[in-house]
């Protein structure tokens, strides 16, 4: 009986120094060169201080107008890669990684919704923009439309895409997301936050999951192994759901040209809430698309991005119209990336 109870406690025991062995090499930061090297980190790549934190953009176009770029939770610049170029053909574009994401800095922080509200403005203030178009997806709309309400001086047009902004108690989030809100996870998360964990999380997200390719897997995952990625992932999914409570209420106060786009299949934040910014936010522009998921911009890049033209040339001045798009040829031909 007892060799069976030391053999049992030997395989414990061997189990356990493999688990901690595996956090441990799993939680090790990739470096920037190595990232480089891999091609995640590209090459135009700029970066600026803001509050203290080595904030990675991107930039082109010329002209007056600039639109800035927000990604969502846990996602970072490479979001809008596919439509930066066109849209530059036309605007200033500007595309950031948040702090605590993609590859910026990820200082201790609460991450709070109110502390990127103000990040945003000061990335403005560091590149010396009075004013610019703010276009937000998922999280980043969120952020995007409270600080059209802080600083209403600062924000000329609005753009949410798939935005956050209601609370929702559907179910559509990925088990790692609901993984990383029970407490005690922040040594063992980085176990579940593997290449096949961030496809099924991308699948999730995408309506056409065969849209989701290496190149896409890569930019998601690698900053994911980024010194302090876990810390602020994990900080920023605690946040209570007061946070958006808060706020929800003030959403009606919006004065200013606003285009909102949504993907009539997104199970993580439902089209019903783009009805509902529609209907608070005066005079909004409404568009859906069919066949589509939470990431209209990946997804339907050039749907996207002719909605995005159409709106910023004031082309739907006087339609105060909802457009319900059908699903692009895009989607049955892939994207780009």
């Amino acid at each position: 009986m007892l060799k069976k109870i030391g053999v049992v406690l030997g395989i414990l025991i061997a189990a356990v120094v493999v688990l901690v062995f595996f956090v441990i090499l799993l939680s090790r930061p990739v470096d920037e060169e190595k990232l480089k090297e891999l091609g995640v980190i590209e090459s135009d790549s700029l970066y600026v201080n803001v509050d203290g934190v080595r904030t990675r953009y991107v930039t082109s176009g010329e002209g007056e107008q600039a639109i800035i770029f927000i990604h969502g939770f846990s996602s970072s610049l490479y979001s809008w890669r596919a439509c930066l170029g066109p849209i530059s053909r036309h605007y200033r574009v500007f595309a950031l990684d948040l702090k605590g994401f993609g590859f910026s800095g990820k200082p201790a922080s609460e991450y709070t919704t109110g502390e990127y509200v103000d990040f945003v403005i000061h990335f403005m203030d560091a590149l010396k923009l009075d004013k610019a178009t703010l276009c937000g997806n998922s999280m980043g709309g969120g952020i995007a439309w409270r600080t059209a309400l802080k600083y209403p001086k600062r924000v000329e047009k609005l753009i949410l895409v798939d935005a956050a902004g209601y609370p929702s108690t559907r179910s559509g989030l990925p088990f790692i997301m609901k993984l990383g809100r029970l407490p005690g996870m922040e040594n063992l998360f980085s176990l579940f936050t593997t290449r096949g964990r961030i496809r099924s999380s991308l699948e999730s997200a995408y309506y056409h999951d065969e849209q989701v390719t290496e190149k896409t897997v890569d930019a998601y995952y690698y900053p994911m192994r980024t010194k302090g990625a876990m810390y602020a992932v994990l900080a920023r999914m605690r946040h209570p759901r007061s946070e958006t409570e808060n706020w929800q209420g003030r959403i009606s106060e919006l004065r200013l040209p606003t285009l909102i786009v949504w993907g009539a299949e997104d199970t993580w934040i439902p089209a019903e809430d783009a009805e509902r910014f529609h209907g608070d936010i005066a005079g909004s522009r409404l568009r859906i698309f069919q066949g589509c998921g939470h990431l209209p911009q990946e997804e339907m890049p050039e749907d996207f991005t002719s909605a995005l033209l159409d709106f910023m040339s004031g082309k739907e001045k006087e339609i105060l119209i909802t457009e319900r798009f059908p699903a692009s040829s895009v989607a049955e031909q892939g994207v780009n990336v």
